[in-house]
C-alpha cells in the first residue's frame, strides 16, 4: 500500500500525472489531499483528468481518499466524482453561479450537430457556447472583460473540436471581479498534441517538447497545410492558442498546456516545463482582464507580430531533408 500526497494548486501540480505513471506494481494507493489548502479550476481539471487516467488505467488498484471532506469548493463543483469517487456533485451538476463555472463537459458531435441544424460553421455556434459562458461568469454582457473571456474560451474550444479527435471537453473558470483575474481550464481525451501537428506534412513527426513549442506559433496546426477559403472568418487555423498565450502574457497572466509527456507554461518572466503523463491536451489560461483595455489593439498587434515573424515551412519542419 502506498500513501501519495497530492499536490496543492500552488504547486507544481502538473506534475502529479508523472507521479501515478510511477506506480506500476501497486494493488493500494490512497490520495491523501492533506496539503490541498485552495482549489482553483486549473488544479481541479488538471488532477482530476490525471487521476481518472489512473482509475482508467489501474482498475485493479483499490482506491482510497483521504483528507478531503473540507475541500468543499472543489466537492460542489463536481471534481470528486469527475474521477469516480462518491463525494460531492456530479459533474455539470452544479448551478454556475457566483462568477465561477463548475466542471462540465460538452459532447464534440453535438456541437457540430448544432451547427448543422443552425446551417452555419462550427465557429459560431462555438461562439455563442463561449459568450454564454462568460456571461456566466462576468453576470453580464457589457464589462471589458467580456470580449477578452470569451475570445480565449472560443479558441480553447475550437482547438479541441477542429484539432483534437476528442469525443468531448471538461472545463472549469473562475472569475474575481475584484481583482479582474480569470482562470479557465480545458481538457480532452483526443490524440494529443504531438500526433495532431504531426498529421501536417509540413511538419512531419515532432515529439512532446517540439510540439508545445509550435503548439504556440502563428500560422502552425493540424491543418495549415489544407486549402481554406480566404473569405471565411473562420480561416485562421494555427493562430488560436498564439493569440490566447499573447493576451495571458500581455495581461501579465499565464498559458499552461499539458500533452504527452510534458507541459509548458508561459508567462512574462519564463517559460516552466515539467513532466506530465496525460493523455490528450489540457490547457489552463490565468489572465487580467484589468490590463488589457483594449483587446482590439492588442489582437491587432499580435497579429502583426505574427505577420513579421510567421515560421516558414522548412522551420517549422522538425524533420528537413538533409538532417
Amino acid at each position: 500500500m502506498i500513501v501519495l500526497k497530492v499536490p496543492d494548486s500552488r504547486h507544481a501540480f502538473h506534475k502529479f500525472s508523472a507521479e501515478l505513471a510511477r506506480l506500476d506494481g501497486v494493488d493500494e494507493v490512497h490520495f491523501d489531499f492533506r496539503s490541498v489548502k485552495f482549489a482553483t479550476p486549473g488544479w481541479m481539471i488538471t488532477v482530476s483528468a490525471a487521476l481518472r487516467q489512473f482509475c482508467e488505467e489501474h482498475p485493479e488498484v483499490h482506491r482510497r481518499a483521504l483528507n478531503h471532506r473540507n475541500l468543499t469548493y472543489a466537492a460542489h463543483a463536481g471534481f470528486f466524482r469527475s474521477f469516480g469517487l462518491m463525494f460531492g456533485n456530479e459533474v455539470s451538476a452544479a448551478s454556475s453561479s457566483d462568477r465561477f463555472i463548475p466542471i462540465s463537459s460538452l459532447i464534440v458531435n453535438d456541437i457540430k450537430d448544432e451547427a448543422s441544424e443552425q446551417m452555419e460553421h462550427h465557429g459560431d455556434t462555438v461562439q455563442r457556447l463561449s459568450e454564454d459562458m462568460v456571461e456566466l461568469l462576468l453576470q453580464s454582457r457589457d464589462t471589458s472583460a467580456f470580449q477578452t473571456l470569451a475570445y480565449a474560451i472560443r479558441e480553447m474550444i475550437r482547438n479541441v473540436v477542429e484539432h483534437s479527435s476528442s469525443p468531448d471537453l471538461t472545463y472549469a473558470a473562475q472569475y474575481w471581479p475584484m481583482t479582474g483575474e480569470a482562470e479557465i481550464a480545458i481538457t480532452d481525451r483526443g490524440i494529443g498534441l504531438a500526433k495532431s501537428l504531426s498529421s501536417n506534412p509540413k511538419i512531419g513527426s515532432v515529439e512532446d517538447d517540439q510540439a508545445l513549442d509550435l503548439a504556440v506559433r502563428p500560422g502552425v496546426s493540424s491543418k495549415t497545410w489544407r486549402k481554406q477559403s480566404s473569405r471565411s472568418v473562420w480561416a485562421n487555423s494555427g493562430y488560436g492558442l498564439y493569440m490566447v498565450k499573447g493576451l495571458c502574457v500581455a495581461s501579465g497572466g499565464s498559458l499552461s498546456i499539458a500533452s504527452g509527456s510534458l507541459a509548458k507554461t508561459w508567462s512574462k518572466e519564463r517559460v516552466k516545463t515539467d513532466p506530465t503523463h496525460l493523455k490528450g491536451t489540457t490547457v489552463i489560461l490565468k489572465l487580467n482582464s484589468n490590463n488589457l483595455e483594449d483587446i482590439d489593439r492588442e489582437l491587432r498587434k499580435l497579429r502583426d507580430e505574427a505577420a513579421v515573424g510567421k515560421p516558414s515551412t522548412a522551420s517549422m519542419s522538425a524533420n528537413p531533408k538533409g538532417n
